[in-house]
């Protein structure tokens, strides 16, 4: 079923092409409508998911007043853009979407889009510029990040002198386990205050921690099923988690964090940011686990620069900024 707009010939349209199957994460959704809202004033948003079965994401782009749609089904669309935040579209498949659509915008996580783009934007990078290749325009730094606009208002709280809260924070699946792990670690490591946990209600690691909690010599919060981690986040000393846009997400908190990749294209981010000082990072393996507890929770300085390094690398108005290339490159077509 397609869902337009009533006004939707009144503006050009921006077309988000989402990974938004349960197993992609929930990074392509959220980046997607942070700059979908920064975009909303100067095009009609349509978003067209891969799946039907994911109803939270389908929520969020009505609750957002964004519309729904299907690949290949508006006629007459002079003008209109098509962003794609995907692993799973071929080259093909890009050139299809390009000769349709009109202007084609590629999330680049790594670094490798085709020539056949028209704007990539890669964030996973230490150079923040807006430069052209081969009449391509690449949107690369940290600056572009894409978080919702609560982040860019945001102000730093004082950095607490104890970590008294944790949150972790591996995804609502976290199909590799790293929450539990993480909590055996800090229970070997000797922590004795508050950990909350954010997992889905479905996940394996929520029903090991249920069954296993009192092994724990600290308070445990499971926190099920949440829409976004600001409000967690806030009450956090500390975040312990994945890669990906809860990273930057923390980074623009200033929140002192470890930060573990889940999968390959989180491993260049995580690394970046761990050399820059905005978060310690961890292979894998856990094998830097008790180095990064260690040099977090017992490091006063440590926590309080690592908090000042990333908000300044994440003021939060990245989408902004991204939206505001894109606008201006529409124009001057």
């Amino acid at each position: 079923m397609t869902i337009l707009k009533d006004d939707i010939k009144n503006k050009p349209c921006c077309f988000f092409y989402v990974s938004s199957k349960l197993n992609a994460g929930g990074g392509h959704i959220a980046r997607s409508l942070s700059l979908a809202a920064e975009l909303s004033d100067e095009f009609d948003i349509l978003f067209i998911p891969d799946t039907n079965n994911n109803y939270k994401f389908l929520s969020k782009i009505k609750n957002n007043k964004f519309g729904i749609t299907t690949l290949y089904s508006n006629e007459q669309l002079a003008k209109s853009i098509i962003i794609v935040d995907s692993y799973n579209v071929s080259n093909r498949e890009l050139l299809k979407l390009k000769d349709f659509y009109g202007t084609l915008i590629y999330m680049d996580d790594f670094g490798n889009s085709p020539d056949i783009v028209d704007i990539a934007i890669n964030i996973s990078s230490l150079n923040n510029k807006v430069s052209k290749v081969k009449g391509k325009l690449i949107v690369q730094g940290i600056k572009y990040a894409l978080l919702s606009s609560e982040y860019s208002d945001y102000q730093v709280s004082v950095t607490s002198k104890i970590v008294d809260t944790i949150l972790i924070s591996f995804g609502i699946i976290d199909s590799k386990g790293f929450s539990v792990k993480i909590l055996d670690a800090l229970q070997e490591f000797g922590y004795r205050n508050k950990v909350i946990v954010a997992l889905g209600s479905k996940s394996l690691s929520t029903k090991l921690i249920k069954a296993n909690i009192k092994k724990y010599t600290f308070n445990v919060d499971i926190v099920k099923d949440v829409d976004g981690l600001y409000n967690l986040m806030n009450k956090s000393d500390m975040v312990i988690g994945s890669g990906g846009v809860t990273l930057l997400e923390r980074m623009a908190l200033g929140k002192p964090s470890i930060s573990i990749p889940v999968s390959s294209n989180q491993e260049q981010q995580i690394e970046l940011s761990g050399l820059m000082g905005a978060t310690f990072a961890v292979a894998s393996d856990l094998h830097d686990i008790n180095n990064g507890l260690e040099f977090i929770l017992n490091n006063y300085k440590g926590r309080e620069k690592m908090s000042r390094t990333a908000r300044y690398l994440v003021d939060g108005n990245g989408a902004k900024r991204t939206a505001s290339v894109i606008t201006d490159t529409q124009i001057n077509v």
